[in-house]
């Protein structure tokens, strides 16, 4: 180690103070070519040049917002822009709002965002029971051949929609055919007989024809029409038209959707073969069981509100429509029916869920599922669709949360739509606002 001198020391220390003494002179640290100050514009400042221009003056964020200022990216006032006015989210009250523009009509459906409006719960006491759905019985068809034959045609799939009318399934069968050439021999008898009618009509009032005949012609023609009635009744049975081919055609009694099908192109089937069951999804029912304690409060017409755990943020409302005469001896339980409403059919048959049986009146409350609901400093906020390419960040006051649905108190209307998928992706657009990305980068 090199070792220093007291008069080394000492000539150190002179030129130091000899340093800081010269005038004018900057104090830096050993080995530091950087000036602490450099690009803070004093020298500008010193010949009197005007400050850098701030890229988002203009925007009020750190002043206080012109109410005619307009932004033409957005085309919207600054004021209502979230975009642009990011920082006042925080300072929303329930029921209020900034609006969100996104770039083009596009951009929503390409993000996956869905909306929905707020669905009704009601606030009343109830009965807490789980249900079974299943098909509405008065809403469900399940087909048979009329006749034995060959099937020609076998149309539609498990699954899929058919509309009232629309042709399932051709057979040729034996029987209809019979029943075509019987229809049509009555129907050329019905003709004779009207023909005969009419000469006796004639005849009868110019006096040549006695009342007997007259009469006898005209019970003729009565039995006449009485059998072509009956075999076209017949053949209408069996699904064969009354001209053209004779095969027998099965057709949709109803709208809805194929539940089953047993039949292919070529079977050979029996009268009385199960061919298909058609159920409407739009209506179900819900079979309840309810203990022995419970049986006073079923009664026709109670309301019911059901969920289920495999549709989250989902509620289903009805009304009792059947209750049994007795309970089960084994189980000790009472059997009802409640049917539901189940738009676009996503209520499957066959779930099991949680029913409540309301037991008091009261009022109703909105729900949303809880993804609908973003949290932004500690707020909460739902995503409202104003356009196809315009949203509203709306601050709202929630309650309870409770099995994938949570309760607005205030902030919504029933009429609003809300974003209920993808909500987060306009949230990360308002956050994005706040850190700077603002117009520019929209």
């Amino acid at each position: 180690m090199k070792t220093y001198t007291h008069t080394h020391l000492l000539l150190v220390a002179l030129c130091t103070v000899a340093l800081i003494a010269l005038p004018g002179a900057p104090v830096q640290a050993a080995g530091d070519d950087h000036d602490d100050h450099a690009g803070h514009g004093h020298e500008n400042e010193a010949k009197g040049a005007a400050p850098a221009a701030d890229p988002h003056a203009g925007h009020g964020h750190d002043e206080e917002i012109d109410p005619t200022a307009f932004c033409k990216e957005h085309q919207l006032f600054e004021r209502e822009d979230a975009l642009c006015q990011a920082g006042l989210i925080a300072a929303l009250q329930p029921g209020q709002g900034l609006k969100v523009r996104l770039a083009s009509t596009e951009v929503a459906a390409k993000a996956g965002i869905k909306t929905a409006k707020p669905q009704s719960m009601s606030t009343a006491a109830g009965v807490m029971l789980t249900g079974r759905s299943e098909f509405n019985r008065n809403r469900l068809a399940r087909l048979t051949a009329v006749g034995g034959g060959v099937v020609r045609r076998a149309n539609g799939e498990v699954g899929q929609r058919v509309t009232k009318g629309e042709l399932l399934a051709e057979i040729a069968s034996p029987e209809g055919a019979a029943a075509r050439g019987q229809h049509g021999s009555a129907v050329a008898r019905l003709a004779q007989a009207e023909a005969a009618f009419a000469r006796e009509k004639d005849l009868f009032g110019k006096g040549i024809s006695s009342r007997l005949e007259f009469q006898q012609a005209e019970a003729d023609l009565g039995a006449a029409r009485s059998e072509a009635e009956q075999l076209r009744a017949q053949l209408a049975g069996y699904g064969v038209a009354e001209s053209g081919g004779s095969q027998s055609r099965l057709r949709a009694p109803l709208a809805g959707v194929i539940v089953e099908k047993h039949v292919a192109v070529g079977d050979v089937v029996a009268p009385g073969t199960p061919l298909y069951t058609i159920a409407d999804p739009e209506s179900l029912w819900i079979a309840l069981a309810l203990p022995e304690t419970r049986v006073g409060q079923a009664v026709v017409g109670a309301s019911v509100e059901a969920r289920f755990d495999g549709l989250p943020g989902s509620l289903f409302r009805g009304r009792i429509v059947s209750v049994g005469a007795a309970l089960d001896e084994r189980s000790r339980t009472l059997q009802a029916v409640a049917e539901i409403k189940n738009p676009g059919g996503k209520l499957k048959a066959g779930m099991f869920g949680q029913v409540k049986l309301l037991t008091a009146a009261a009022g109703e409350s909105l729900v949303v599922p809880a993804a609908a609901v973003q949290s932004i400093d500690q707020g909460s906020y739902v995503f409202v669709r104003q356009a196809a390419d315009l949203f509203e960040v709306r601050r709202v006051e929630v309650g309870a949360k409770e099995q994938g649905l949570v309760t607005i108190l205030f902030g919504l209307a029933p009429h609003d739509e809300v974003v209920v998928a993808q909500g987060f992706a306009l949230k990360s657009e308002v956050l994005k606002a706040r850190l700077g990305a603002s117009c520019a980068d929209h």
